[in-house]
């Protein structure tokens, strides 16, 4: 969803959808989120509504199309299909989009003498995945804009840690390298994303067989 501000535009609620989507609906599911620094250029069709947005196109750049493809190999690895709709919603430190992060920066501290930076409504309901691939935002002066991811109880967080080159299962702390997608290893990812996804369907399975017939639902 690309909205302005002034001078400036902010792309919102991005999503990577796990099948192709003719229509991007409100009541399609997140399954996972992953968090970025700052939105590239890739731009929507339309402006103040969900609109589809080519993520497949090489000038848009790598991260959409890397995500997209560990998320269907571990499903694939994982004997699970996703569901139609099914999709990784990406979030950023800040929205801005300008595929030069020295530039953002400078761009948002401009905006803030000003304006309050807007973040995403969709970052209210946390997925049951959440990738962090943030860099260092303490190191790039980042922390104060990534702190609010920091404040949700997540149920599966990951990251690929720089330093030991392995993923790590937890929230990073502000200081630690969170790598990003470009250059990224992505079978440790792969592998990791297959035994969460294998785990939550036994946990689903296991739930829906523990249900008595005659339990009903409290709406």
């Amino acid at each position: 969803m690309m909205r302005m501000l002034g001078p400036w535009i902010f792309r919102f609620d991005t999503r990577i959808y796990l099948q192709e989507t003719a229509c991007p609906s409100d009541c399609d599911r997140a399954v996972a989120a992953i968090i970025g620094k700052n939105p590239g250029s890739a731009m929507p069709t339309e402006a103040d509504c969900l609109a589809r947005l080519n993520l497949d196109d090489p000038n848009h750049g790598r991260l959409p199309r890397t995500v997209r493809r560990c998320f269907l190999s571990a499903y694939e690895r994982a004997g699970i299909s996703p569901r139609a709709g099914d999709f990784i919603q990406s979030w950023n430190l800040f929205y801005l989009t300008d595929p030069d992060l020295k530039a953002a920066k400078l761009s948002i501290e401009e905006m803030e003498r000003y304006h309050t930076l807007p973040t995403c409504s969709s970052e209210q309901t946390i997925p049951p995945i959440v990738w962090f691939a943030w860099g260092r935002p303490e190191k790039e002066k980042l922390a104060k804009y990534a702190t609010r991811f920091l404040q949700h109880g997540i149920q599966n967080p990951f990251y690929f840690c720089m330093s030991s080159k392995r993923i790590v299962a937890n929230v990073p702390a502000l200081h630690d390298g969170a790598k990003h997608t470009q250059g990224l290893p992505v079978e440790p990812v792969v592998s990791h994303l297959a035994d969460i996804l294998k785990m939550r369907q036994f946990d689903m399975s296991h739930s829906q067989a523990s249900t008595p017939d005659h339990a009903c639902t409290i709406r």
